[in-house]
Parts: C-alpha cells; structure tokens; sequence
C-alpha cells in the first residue's frame, strides 16, 4: 500500500513489536484508567520520540502526562 502524504509536517509510524509489546505492558499496567490499547500506543511512540504535546480532544493524553493543545479536551 502506498501512502500519499505530502506534508512536511506528518509522520508515520509503524508500530513494530516492541512498540506493539511496551503499549501492551502499559494497557494492563494502568488498568485503573480507561484507556484503549490506542492510547497505549500513542504514549509510547511520543515518549520514545520525546514528544510532549498531544493534538487530542480527551483527557487521557494528559492523565499521562502529555500537555494537551490549548483549546482541546474542554
């Protein structure tokens, strides 16, 4: 399959086993919260890529630990 993204601004990611496996530990970990194995996924690969502002409209990226754009999960 061949992507046709042309911004500058976009990354793919694939998500490789120990990613998949990190994410995986990370979902039962924090079975206390109600975060999708999504989620869990996305934690790890901004962590692993030093991101720490998330583009999100719900509360977990910052139940995380991640800042959330201003203006989104209100």
């Amino acid at each position: 399959m061949q992507w046709a993204i042309n911004a500058h601004f976009v990354d793919i990611f694939r998500v490789k086993e120990d990613i998949w496996q990190d994410a995986w530990e990370m979902f039962q970990q924090y079975d206390d919260k109600q975060w999708a194995f999504t989620d869990c996924t996305s934690f790890v690969l901004m962590r692993q890529h030093n991101l720490h502002r998330a583009f999100a409209f719900d509360h977990h990226f910052a139940q995380a630990g991640f800042q959330i754009w201003q203006g989104m999960a209100e």
